[in-house]
């Protein structure tokens, strides 16, 4: 009964979320470049600081737009949601 349930509810998962890697690479990424922050603060000033808060700041912003805007096309009641709040009354 336990494989049963294993194999159903692994594949409602697969059928719901399919591959949710790209977001985790997006979370890999936002956290290289955190560390590579906190690791080099001590040996480089000014610019450099700029520069690598840049980056991680623009790739959080980008998963979070591609996730929302994702999640607002899937979604049956979200998308009902957004197009009732973003449709253009006359």
């Amino acid at each position: 009964m336990n494989t049963l349930a294993i194999r159903y509810f692994k594949t409602r998962y697969e059928s719901l979320y399919g591959k949710a890697s790209l977001n985790a690479r997006y979370q890999v990424l936002g956290m290289v470049l955190a560390y590579t922050y906190i690791l080099l603060m001590p040996y480089f000033e000014g610019p450099i600081y700029a520069l690598m808060d840049s980056g991680y700041f623009l790739s959080h912003c980008t998963n979070c737009a591609f996730s929302s805007l994702f999640l607002m096309f899937l979604h049956k009641s979200i998308r009902k949601s957004a197009l009732t709040l973003f449709r253009n009354k006359r």
